[in-house]
């Protein structure tokens, strides 16, 4: 083994990600003690500079590390493994393709959402929700389904999946099928929230809690989106447009309450908590893609090019990025907080031309129930164009 690879198997033992005895977790030190003996001619000993030994380990390997681990997530991205990844998705090539795009499309965005702490709604001041009752529950989710698809297709699909109990009401179920559903759909928490899940034979379920308010309506049209999205065995899905039907409908119902009365206070903070958590999850998102870019530009991460690369807000400690990056990608794929900001920023895009009286209803429809075979270079055309001409004024 590579030192590196050394310190890659503590790092996934020390985070759970894999099981050692302490006999193998031993050989592992005795071997990287090796390497240490080559560097300066004797051994650290291991009862009592273990510690030490560790940190060595770490300031020789961890851009080396982090290197491999951006180049994994990519082949991830290019080569999407369904079994690695627990759903059948085509590649995310083209995010790759338009990385500087998007990372203008994440700047303009936060720009006309950002807001100054003293303006706008605070995130973490709740505006008083709405109670209502399951009967205005089921009323209000009636009337919006047929706004959206007046064919109906929708409001059968949706009491067909309550017949079929296919919509689950957390709440409302006994222990015994909580048991039953926790099982059957592998969820790991002793309550889910708010999820939407698919038992191994495809059948899509959804998930849900209601508190008798107006966000229920808010929540189900989101989860019922992923329902259309994924009947009949539809799991070839784009990632970077799973979440882009759900936000859109979930922005519609928002609105949909503003026309049946409520306040514009009510109908903003239910905006903003969706803007707000897109907001919270580009930020996230800000190291993955400063070392994404820096990998991307020269091939590999290295001390040096991280010093050289200016922070966007800033300057953390270089090692402690680096190592938080190493083991967020190690944990999972965390450009998977991409698909929120994709999924709000094209709801955005479409309820402003909704609100300017442009017909997308059916397109919107025919988008949700064939997200396969959405072509991302039509669905991003104007802002391709955009960006090729502003590449074009800058080399000028």
């Amino acid at each position: 083994m590579t030192l590196c690879e050394i310190y890659e198997t503590i790092l996934d033992i020390s985070l759970g990600y894999e099981k050692a005895s302490l006999q193998e977790i031993k050989n592992l030190y005795v071997l990287a003690n090796s390497y240490y003996e080559k560097e300066f001619g004797k051994k650290c000993n291991l009862k009592t500079e273990k510690a030490k030994l560790f940190y060595w380990i770490q300031e020789k390997s961890r851009y080396e590390l982090l290197t491999d681990c951006m180049s994994d997530m990519i082949y991830d991205m290019l080569y999407y493994d369904p079994k690695k990844h627990g759903s059948d998705c085509k590649d995310l090539t083209f995010f790759l393709n338009h990385f500087e795009l998007f990372q203008s499309l994440i700047k303009d965005f936060e720009e006309e959402f950002r807001e100054p702490e003293e303006e706008g709604i605070p995130y973490e001041e709740e505006i008083p929700i709405t109670r209502i009752t399951k009967k205005q529950f089921f009323e209000y989710m009636e009337e919006l389904l047929l706004e959206v698809d007046p064919s109906k297709e929708y409001l059968k699909l949706f009491y067909q999946a309550l017949k079929e109990k296919k919509i689950i009401f957390w709440k409302e179920l006994n222990k015994k099928e909580k048991n039953y559903y926790k099982k059957l759909l592998g969820f790991q928490e002793e309550t889910p929230i708010l999820e939407k899940a698919s038992e191994e034979d495809l059948e899509e379920y959804v998930v849900i809690n209601l508190f008798e308010t107006t966000e229920d309506v808010t929540n189900l049209m989101h989860e019922f989106a992923h329902y259309i999205s994924a009947l009949d065995g539809k799991k070839d899905l784009l990632p970077l447009l799973t979440e882009y039907p759900s936000i859109f409908y979930e922005f519609y119902a928002i609105f949909y309450l503003g026309r049946k009365g409520y306040s514009d206070d009510e109908v903003n903070y239910l905006l903003n908590i969706r803007i707000q958590d897109t907001l919270v999850q580009i930020e996230s998102m800000y190291p993955y893609l400063r070392y994404l870019s820096i990998f991307l530009e020269n091939g590999q991460i290295t001390e040096e090019l991280d010093k050289k690369t200016p922070f966007l807000y800033g300057t953390p400690d270089y090692h402690h990025l680096c190592d938080s990056c190493t083991e967020g990608i190690l944990e999972s794929n965390p450009l998977q907080s991409f698909l929120y900001f994709i999924g709000t920023y094209l709801s955005v895009r479409e309820i402003k031309k909704f609100q300017n009286g442009e017909e997308i209803l059916p397109r919107i429809k025919k988008q949700t129930e064939n997200l396969d075979d959405v072509s991302l270079e039509k669905l991003f055309k104007k802002e391709i164009r955009k960006n090729k001409i502003k590449v074009k004024k800058k080399l000028a």
